[in-house]
């Protein structure tokens, strides 16, 4: 309500109440009577006048230093909207041991390792890097390079998946030179986080490819299928443990297989750097590796790792 309107209520309020008080004393003529009621209701007015004109000032100088005051006031902030670039919401680890030993035998290995692995509502992509040599009383016995990428494509709410994943393969000591491998498929999450084991994961791959050797006395392209299971457990903050499994059976040739097994365990040890240790292993077998070669390959590893 604006203060006209108070202005005339209150008027007609006060000029009945002072007509009703005074009118009740019959010795004050009539006219005083009257002279005194619009005395009173032109104070009256004047007052109500004043009031509204202070009332005015106000809302003028309000509107007028609110903008500053909006501008000054800590405001909400929109949330910044997700990026879709594919190179950003990366995360990665790099890591490192070398072991050594001099006297009646000596001998030195090192490994290295880059992982990097992205999630998001539709994907999930790991890219990894390894380099491993090593010597034996000066003889070198170990110079392999492995390179690897997978990227899966996910289906909000539901346990299936599809992959595409391809490797590239150095190793000095093999039958051949280089390998270079390729597949696609379909996964099925066994376990996943949002069930009852919220600290655990279970995936299951299938697919179909192949793999391509340069170099030894077998060049050749050879069809495989592809069979894997990908498990982690985060056994409590700040320690998992892992297998990464894949059975590669040849299509053209029966009982002829690869199978590669990498298990580990890991612990951090400093959670402000991001500072951990991994206990590993990791198993490559070839039921048929070509002439000189043996068919399994373990490697047992430490390794100083650092995610960023």
């Amino acid at each position: 309500m604006r203060l006209d309107q108070l202005t005339v209520y209150a008027a007609l309020a006060l000029a009945c109440g002072t007509t009703l008080a005074v009118g009740s004393d019959d010795t004050v003529p009539a006219a005083e009577r009257l002279d005194d009621a619009r005395s009173r209701l032109e104070a009256a007015r004047a007052a109500l006048d004043a009031a509204q004109r202070e009332y005015d000032e106000a809302v003028a100088e309000r509107e007028r230093v609110q903008p500053e005051v909006d501008a000054s006031a800590p405001s909400e902030q929109a949330p910044e909207p997700v990026s879709t670039s594919f190179w950003s919401g990366w995360d990665a680890s790099v890591e490192l041991g070398i072991t050594g030993s001099d006297g009646n035998s000596e001998s030195f290995n090192f490994r290295t390792a880059l992982d990097a692995q992205r999630l998001t509502e539709k994907m999930e992509t790991k890219l990894g890097l390894s380099y491993k040599y090593g010597t034996q009383n000066g003889t070198q016995n170990t110079n392999r390079f492995d390179a690897r990428a997978r990227n899966d494509w996910l289906f909000p709410g539901s346990r299936w998946r599809t992959f595409v994943q391809g490797s590239y393969e150095y190793d000095e000591f093999q039958a051949w030179d280089h390998r270079i491998s390729g597949f696609g498929g379909v996964g099925y999450e066994l376990i996943r986080p949002e069930d009852q084991a919220p600290d655990m994961s279970l995936l299951a791959r299938a697919g179909i490819g192949g793999s391509q050797t340069i170099g030894g006395p077998n060049e050749e392209f050879r069809p495989e299928a592809l069979l894997g299971l990908d498990y982690n457990w985060n056994i409590k903050e700040g320690q998992r443990f892992f297998v990464n499994t894949e059975l590669f059976p040849s299509l053209d040739e029966v009982g002829d297989f690869r199978w590669i097994t990498n298990a580990g365990y890991e612990i951090v040890l400093d959670q402000e750097s991001n500072l951990y240790l991994k206990l590993g292993l990791e198993d490559r077998y070839d039921s048929n590796p070509g002439a000189g070669a043996k068919k399994n390959d373990i490697d047992y590893y430490v390794t100083l790792g650092w995610k960023f």
